[in-house]
This record gives structure tokens, sequence and C-alpha cells, in this order.
């Protein structure tokens, strides 16, 4: 498997495309790499309530300390709620302005100097991909020139081939893990 923090030491926005029958395994991986060389990494996850997360880190001894989460996907069921200290909740994975408005914050209040967005592709669920491929290319060029290092997971899918190959124009790296 490919070494995060050499990718991120030589590109700071990365994409990394994993087989879709593995991906929370490869995306637990990941996250593990990524946390031993950052003291803090802002996590939105579009694919599971934090709750769910954080039990598969745990699961995978993954320490959560350094993560502060944004959770697009329990603000559509008020009953995953609970107020989480390093958790912050969305009304729903479509609410772009306000995981944008969001993101602008956590990122001007704490400095995260990574950020992991699992998964971009999951937003095409709620959207149309022109309308996700914008999202990624604002969030990218808002954080990337401020020296954020990016990691973009996204499982492979044959219908998400377009989406990707858009993605790939915004990223400095892609790593395809498929094979």
């Amino acid at each position: 498997m490919f070494s995060i923090p050499q990718a991120l030491a030589e590109d700071d926005i990365i994409l990394v495309i994993l087989p879709d029958d593995q991906y929370l395994d490869n995306l637990m991986y990941l996250v593990k790499n990524l946390q031993q060389n950052y003291d803090k990494i802002l996590y939105v996850t579009v694919n599971r309530p934090y709750q769910m997360l954080v039990r598969a880190m745990l699961k995978q001894k993954v320490p959560t300390d350094k993560f502060i989460f944004i959770d697009t996907i329990s603000g559509t069921n008020k009953e995953l709620i609970k107020k989480e200290d390093n958790c912050y909740f969305i009304s729903n994975p479509a609410a772009f302005t306000e995981l944008n408005l969001l993101i602008s914050d956590i990122y001007a209040e704490q400095n995260p100097p990574a950020i992991i967005f699992d998964s971009l592709a999951s937003l095409l669920i709620y959207e149309d991909t022109q309308m996700v491929v914008k999202f990624a290319h604002n969030l990218i060029s808002k954080l990337g020139v401020k020296g954020c290092k990016i990691i973009l997971p996204c499982p492979y899918d044959e219908k998400h081939e377009t989406f990707l190959k858009d993605l790939e124009m915004f990223v400095e790296r892609v790593v395809d893990l498929r094979m």
C-alpha cells in the first residue's frame, strides 16, 4: 500500500481511488496512517454517521482524539444527533453552502493542517455531477491555497468514471489502489 505521508510531502491534494469491495478497510488504513503524522485532522463524512465512523475507527485501533468531524448524514435523522465535543452536524449532505461555511469556520478557528473528505462520490446520491464537481473545485481551491493537505478517498464505480476524471483536473496526484 502506498505511503500517505510520503505522498503528502510531495503533493497537497490527493485523490485516492479505492476498490469498492474493500473501501472501509483501505480507508481505515489511510486514516490511521494520516493520524500518525498530523496533530489535527478535519474529517468530513458523507458515507457514515459519526457514531458508526468512530466505531469503525476504534475497531481498527485508530485513535479519534486528533480528529474534528463534520457529519453530513445524521442531520437527516435527528435521533442520531448527540452532542459531541469534536463533531459538528449539518442538516443534510446536499447542504453545500452550510457545509462550505462550516469547513471555513473550523479552518479559521482550529487550522487543521489536513482534511479528509469521505467521500465526494457519495454526494452524487444527493446532487448531480456538475454541482458536486463545482463544490469540490471550490473546496479544493479555498483550502489548497491555504496550504491544507486534502485527501479525497473515492470508491471506484464504473458509473462514476466521468466524475473521477473531472476531479483529476483539480488534484495534484491520483493514487489508484484498485490493483
